[in-house]
């Protein structure tokens, strides 16, 4: 099957969608309410809808999707709170794929990963937006290789100020970056050790949720019930596939 991204695609545009708002009016607040978007419809069937979203992408991600001659292994994701990133090599390619409120323009940042001698991707990348602050001033980057390398960006908007700490990681690779605000992000080795990694201004805090005993820490146990559930001893070695963190607010309007 021919790529939506090749020449000569099958994938003919045949009108476009434009929609006026993002989000529920009863839960959005009014500052991030009214976002214009498009939609240009790629191809529908009976059984599948594909088309475009949001606004066009940066000029530097276009190429790098288009550039066939390029050998460099490349990963993507595209997270829930309107960041996306590329991992292209070294190469770490951030922007917002939901235009903020009272922005103009596509917000663009291209960074550098730490060296490493296995492929970084995307699943070991996180974009740390705070909850109810809009200003990319107060937006952090949390990458580590997997090798077990951390940097950290205490601020987007100041790409040159960079915080690196060794996890020491011995004889495991890093799997996955979960974030897990405000405590931080969850790191998940191949090894199934689970690490809490918190931010701050010049360095980066290493907890270790699991004891060297095979007894949970205090900390580690109660993080680690409150992300897993309580679990048996003898499940404790099933080997974990993803951390997935959720933030579950509940109102009683009852009262």
């Amino acid at each position: 099957m021919a790529s939506p991204w090749s020449k000569g695609s099958p994938f003919t545009p045949r009108h476009s969608l434009n929609y006026s708002f993002l989000g529920d009016s009863a839960t959005t607040p009014r500052s991030q309410q009214k976002v214009p978007l498009t939609s240009q419809l790629l191809e529908e069937t009976d059984q599948r809808r594909v088309e475009t979203f949001g606004p066009p992408l940066p000029v530097q991600i276009s190429e790098k999707l288009t550039n066939q001659e390029s050998n460099q292994h490349t990963t993507v994701r595209i997270d829930q709170s309107g960041w996306a990133w590329l991992v292209s090599g070294r190469k770490l390619f951030i922007w917002r794929f939901i235009p903020a409120a009272g922005t103009k323009g596509v917000f663009f940042k291209e960074l550098t990963l730490p060296a490493s001698e296995l492929y970084h991707v995307a699943d070991l990348i996180c974009v740390i937006s705070p909850a109810g602050d809009s200003k990319l001033s107060s937006v952090s980057v949390m990458a580590v290789s997997p090798e077990g390398l951390v940097r950290y960006w205490p601020s987007l908007t100041h790409d040159s100020n960079t915080v690196d700490v060794d996890t020491d990681l011995i004889g495991s690779k890093c799997h996955s970056l979960t974030a897990f605000q405000p405590y931080g992000c969850i790191l998940l080795t191949t090894t199934n050790e689970l690490l809490l990694l918190t931010g701050l201004q010049k360095t980066v805090k290493c907890q270790n949720l699991n004891a060297s005993s095979g007894v949970f820490t205090d900390l580690g146990r109660r993080m680690t019930s409150f992300i897993f559930g309580s679990q048996p001893a003898s499940q404790r070695m099933t080997n974990w596939q993803k951390v997935l963190a959720s933030s579950n607010h509940t109102t009683d309007n009852s009262r």
